[in-house]
């Protein structure tokens, strides 16, 4: 395959603020010059975007071969991004993930610290108190969860499972009241 030669190159600043080479392809496509090195390289018209080009030494400028690495993605992150891996999931790919590990870990490590759980609790319940009296709020939550409710009640097996639990639930209240009853007496 012969080499693909872009029409114009310029130069710019990347989000990183670093300066970088654009080369605008036949075709109309920009792409940075270090992808280009790559893909002449390979041998390739197109390189996918799950393919990262990585400069060793980190001088955005230096597009020579023997500087350029082609990574992964998920590779490309855990060289620049080292901490980001810490509980197994990337946070700038998975934040949700990440988060989940990091609560994990962290709620384990401080189970049975008294003042953490306090404090938690504390946050929580401040939260809670801060937001359960805003009328708009209030308003916000009911109108959700009725418009949950209208979608899920189209469902016949789930309305048939939340009718079963209702009808479990008062049940299970009516023997609580009994039992109270017949301790009173």
């Amino acid at each position: 395959m012969e080499q693909i030669i872009p029409k114009r190159e310029r130069d710019i600043v990347d989000i990183n603020g670093d300066t970088r080479r654009i080369c605008t392809l036949p075709g109309g496509q920009q792409i940075y010059r270090s992808r280009l090195n790559m893909m002449n390289f390979l041998h390739t018209k197109r390189l996918p975007t799950c393919f990262h080009v990585h400069h060793e030494d980190e001088n955005t400028q230096n597009d020579d071969l023997s500087n350029l690495q082609l990574l992964s993605k998920g590779g490309h992150a855990k060289i620049h991004h080292p901490r980001d891996y810490k509980y197994g999931v990337s946070m700038t790919e998975d934040k949700k993930g990440y988060m989940t590990c990091y609560n994990k870990v962290y709620w384990q490590r401080n189970k049975n610290n008294t003042v953490y759980r306090g404090k938690q609790l504390d946050r929580a319940n401040a939260k809670y108190q801060a937001t359960k009296d805003d009328p708009v709020l209030r308003e916000k939550r009911n109108a959700n969860g009725r418009k949950n409710y209208l979608i899920r009640s189209q469902d016949p097996v789930w309305m048939a499972e939340n009718t079963a639990k209702k009808r479990a639930y008062e049940a299970k209240k009516r023997e609580e009241k009994k039992n109270e009853i017949s301790q009173l007496s």
